[in-house]
């Protein structure tokens, strides 16, 4: 529903006990979820998964509704005391592909990191800073 649309509609678009009528607003398909395989092993794949609203595709964006306003901070919140701190990078929900972040060694790491990574302090180090600031102590972790 566009904004225009919602700001004159006939009951208020963001009332959790209506349903907007299909004729005026179809469904939008926006993906496939297929379930193509039992979990192997149901804990690391099943117990620890972490859906989250706040996790959006580019080119949808959260509409004004504030049930789900609440759902954006209170899920993500939920995950980070039920499975713990850095849930994102458990193998069930980090990304296929790699991502780029600063986190190098967090609490249960599961990967191993490689190479060098750049600091809060290098990152956004002033120019002329002493150069105590570029040093990195890299664990060799052959």
């Amino acid at each position: 529903m566009p904004e225009k649309d919602a700001e004159t509609y006939r009951w208020n678009p963001f009332d959790l006990t209506k349903v907007w009528p299909h004729k005026d607003y179809p469904l939008i398909d926006v993906g496939v979820l297929e379930l193509n395989r039992n979990p192997e092993h149901y804990f690391a794949e099943v117990e620890q998964a972490s859906f989250s609203p706040s996790n959006i595709v580019p080119g949808i964006s959260w509409s004004p509704d504030k049930m789900l306003q609440a759902r954006i901070f209170s899920y993500a919140d939920a995950h980070r005391y039920r499975v713990g701190t850095h849930y994102e990078t458990l193998p069930v929900n980090r990304p296929e592909s790699p991502c780029g972040t600063i986190m190098r060694t967090v609490q249960c790491g599961l990967t191993r990191p490689k190479g060098r990574t750049l600091t809060m302090n290098q990152r956004f180090r002033r120019p002329g800073a002493g150069k105590e600031l570029c040093r990195t102590a890299t664990p060799d972790f052959r």
